[in-house]
């Protein structure tokens, strides 16, 4: 039943983002023992978000799978070089945003309204997909998807981009999408909430 699938993926990961992370690495594990005879865990998971995509919208789908989509203030912008190991070896920068929480959308058992927080991205990550990076400026105002970073820390969370038109800015008691027009109003931010 796709909408019971849809209220389940929904609350997976509004209301327990990391414990989805740690079931989905258990459920791989156990797979593993299987000598790979059945479907990986994903690609059970791939099936389902398809089916839900061609009756929702691949839009609707990604905000269903976004644990966390605020309203913030920039405080701060603070752009670093990360040395890269491993495989991949060199530097690349990664900019953190300091914000502070004004209205939250999704994420409420995790965060409050006025909770300052740190965000995270890389600019190639926009460069990837031949796309400017946000051009975010101190005192503005963002609608933003968000997710825990990679160590799980709900203490740095990182933008969870599933495409263009899932950044938003609020202008005058306006949505834009910045990315796409900085001066294409999407709704009044009273229709969009």
């Amino acid at each position: 039943n796709l909408e019971k699938a849809k209220e389940l993926m929904y609350y997976a990961y509004a209301y327990a983002p990391l414990e989805l992370r740690n079931k989905e690495k258990a459920l791989f594990e156990d797979w593993e023992k299987t000598n790979y005879t059945n479907l990986k865990p994903n690609e059970r998971k791939k099936i389902v978000e398809e089916a839900l995509i061609e009756k929702y919208g691949k839009d609707y789908v990604s905000f269903l799978k976004t644990p966390y989509f605020m309203r913030v203030r920039i405080n701060k912008i603070i752009n670093k070089k990360n040395h890269l190991s491993g495989r991949m070896r060199g530097s690349v920068l990664r900019t953190y945003l300091n914000v502070t929480i004004l209205t939250i959308l999704k994420g409420k058992n995790y965060y409050s309204i006025d909770d300052t927080i740190t965000v995270t991205f890389m600019p190639i990550w926009f460069k990837n997909s031949n796309v400017s990076p946000p051009k975010f400026m101190v005192g503005e105002e963002y609608l933003i998807p968000l997710n825990n970073w990679k160590n799980y820390s709900t203490n740095i969370l990182e933008l969870d981009m599933h495409g263009l038109n899932t950044l938003y800015q609020i202008k005058n008691g306006n949505v834009y999408n910045p990315l796409i027009s900085e001066t294409k109003v999407v709704k009044s931010w009273d229709n969009f909430k």
